[in-house]
């Protein structure tokens, strides 16, 4: 073969490499996760879920954290750093007050619960008691 007739990549081409290794990189990244996916991101596809973050919408946290949004929520980016990586980033927000829990603080109580549950932060018993005050 004659080197005079390669032709080098296009920018165009290049640009595409890059991105199919960014893409790889967060899939094995989530893939490695020893503590899994949050819940709000199970069943979700890796690889689509690796390209969501690749592409996805980033803001920068006040604290400098970068984050992607997935799925209306957003998340710590940095798929280099293990430990803060898809933890779900939430505003602070003063909290109204009301005397009874609108149907969307129940479902993140519900949610925060079975997270306690999972990482072995509570009991099944305490999870069951909790989770019907919260259901009632």
């Amino acid at each position: 073969m004659d080197l005079e007739t390669v032709t080098p990549p296009t920018a165009e081409e290049l640009e595409e490499r890059q991105h199919s290794v960014e893409v790889r990189e967060v899939m094995n990244a989530l893939t490695a996760m020893t503590r899994g996916l949050p819940t709000t991101l199970w069943g979700k596809d890796i690889a689509e879920l690796g390209r969501e973050i690749v592409d996805g919408p980033k803001k920068e946290a006040p604290d400098g954290t970068l984050l992607v949004q997935v799925d209306g929520r957003w998340y710590a980016a940095d798929h280099t750093r293990p430990v803060a990586f898809l933890i779900e980033w939430k505003e602070d927000a003063p909290e109204e007050v009301t005397d009874k829990m609108t149907e969307q603080d129940r479902h993140a109580k519900l949610e925060k619960l079975e997270n306690a549950l999972l990482e072995g932060n509570i009991s099944e018993e305490m999870y069951e008691r909790l989770k019907q005050k919260y259901e009632d």
